[in-house]
């Protein structure tokens, strides 16, 4: 049986590195998890260059610019991460015909309620948030 391939972005962080060891429990998944220092995600041949190795898997997209202060003071950097790294990971999933998970909703809601509602608005309350 071949082995589905989960890429996982963000790979050496906190989230990412949590998934890439929970993924990695499983012997069907063959898992790839890419740190910054290997994987740029605004660099969009870098990102399509994993095309053929993930053909048909999965990409736990968990890069991100997580210094909610630094967002507001360089938005620039903070939206070429997030919004254009998530698009070069969007469009690796299209050419690889491969399935997105983005688990990114940190910040995005105010948090009003608690616990948060399935069907409850972003209302985000930082550059972080809106960005996401």
């Amino acid at each position: 049986m071949k082995r589905k391939r989960i890429l996982v972005t963000g790979g050496k962080g906190m989230l990412g590195s949590s998934a890439a060891r929970m993924a990695t429990l499983f012997p069907r998944f063959e898992v790839r998890a890419l740190g910054y220092d290997e994987l740029d995600v605004t660099d969009e041949n870098a990102v399509m260059a994993q095309a053929d190795w993930l053909m048909d898997g999965w990409i736990f997209h968990c890069a991100a610019k997580v210094n909610v202060e630094g967002c507001t003071r360089d938005p620039e950097n903070a939206r070429d991460i997030i919004v254009g790294g998530t698009r070069n990971v969007a469009r690796l999933a299209e050419k690889s015909g491969g399935r997105l998970l983005y688990p990114q909703s940190f910040l995005v809601f105010d948090a009003a309620t608690c616990p948060i509602p399935e069907d409850a608005q972003p209302n985000p309350l930082s550059l972080y948030g809106e960005l996401k």
